[in-house]
Order: structure tokens, then C-alpha cells, then sequence
């Protein structure tokens, strides 16, 4: 089934959700949140992505195995390889847009947000969501000056900053040399916080 018409069918009951954050007129603008509010905003996304049972079965996911390990993440990579191989060739990697732009915000903040809250979950007590807003000036150097959805939310902790969204649309763009899974498992061993099983504390 092709790309557009999985996200057209299968994210009618989340677009809601994606609508609050997502203004129509412009791709991949976001609209401005208090840096304090993304944490919940974020979770709450993740947890709507986990309960509609149409998205998770449309993408060849199980439910039961979405556990906020690291592990389930696999099963996130293998979802946006199916997207992945949905889009058409675009000049630099797959034509992203061919998607809609709405559709391709949804799909990001949606599996972002799971991604993100894997992250969450397993980095130090401190970790949280913030953002674009909360970002200091030479953050935005580094991170981009412009507001877009792969900087709009984004993962802090003490030592550092790691971006999800971002991630999420490259893995849509370029396939598996951009696996979420191997991301987290290089970001977690980076910062010593993966357990023996992968498994994480609800927080």
C-alpha cells in the first residue's frame, strides 16, 4: 500500500493529536509550547501512538512487544523501513515530500515521540523534553536557527542533547544506516545507562 494512503488511513485517529501541534500553513511548522509543557505533550503523543491499534497493526507491529525497551525499538526500525521503501527516489535519498506534508509530520511526532520517550526512560533522573524555545543561542548554531520538526522537541539531560524527530526522518530519508535502535543503543552505552536486558524504569 503506498505510503500516503497507510498515513491517510491509519493516522485518522491520531491526527487530532497531531493538529494541536502542527499549524497547516507551512511544512513541518510547529507551533511554539512552553519548554515545561513538552514533557507532557510528548507522552501523552507517545501513548496515543501506543493505543491506536490500527497504526501499530498497519505497520506490521506488535502492541505487546511497544514496551519502552530498548529492544522494541527494532520493531520501530522495521516500521519506518516500510515507509522507507514506500517513497519514491527523490535527488538525495527518498523524496520525503511525496508523503504530504502533513502526513510526514504526523508519522515523525508519532514514532519520534516512542523513540524519544525510549531515550527518556533509560538516560539519567534529569532527562526531559523541551522545546525548540529552550535552546541558547550557540544551541541553535549547532542545531539549527530555524524552527522545523526535527528540532521542535528534543531530549535534554545534563550532559548533553539528543533529537529523535530528527533521527526519525533521516531513517525516512535514508533507510537502515539511520536505525533508531542502534541509535539509542550508541547514545545509552555513551552515557552508561542501558541494563542488562534493555528494559526501562517507568518514570
Amino acid at each position: 500500500m503506498p505510503f500516503r494512503n497507510i498515513v491517510s488511513g491509519l493516522f485518522a485517529g491520531l491526527l487530532g493529536v497531531a493538529s494541536a501541534v502542527l499549524p497547516t500553513a507551512s511544512a513541518y511548522a510547529v507551533e511554539e509550547k512552553e519548554a515545561g509543557s513538552a514533557d507532557g505533550l510528548l507522552l501523552s503523543m507517545s501513548k496515543e501512538f501506543l493505543e491506536n491499534s490500527g497504526f501499530v497493526s498497519g505497520l506490521g507491529l506488535d502492541g505487546s512487544k511497544l514496551d519502552y525497551s530498548v529492544e522494541s525499538l527494532k520493531q520501530i526500525d522495521a516500521a519506518l523501513q516500510k515507509l522507507h521503501d514506500e517513497l519514491p527516489d527523490g535527488t538525495d535519498g527518498k523524496d520525503l515530500m511525496a508523503a504530504g506534508d502533513k502526513q510526514l509530520q504526523f508519522v515523525t511526532l508519532s514514532l519520534g515521540s516512542y523513540v524519544g520517550e525510549v531515550l527518556r526512560r533509560h538516560l539519567k533522573q534529569d532527562a526531559r523534553w523541551e522545546g525548540f524555545g529552550s535552546l541558547s543561542e550557540d544551541e541553535k548554531q549547532l542545531f539549527g536557527n530555524e524552527k522545523d520538526i526535527g528540532n521542535a522537541y528534543f531530549i535534554r539531560w545534563a550532559d548533553g542533547v539528543v533529537f529523535p524527530m530528527s533521527k526519525v526522518r533521516k531513517f525516512l530519508a535514508n533507510g537502515d544506516e539511520d536505525s533508531v535502535y542502534f541509535y539509542a543503543k550508541v547514545i545509552l552505552k555513551d552515557t552508561k545507562q542501558v541494563d542488562g536486558d534493555g528494559t526501562a524504569a517507568s518514570r
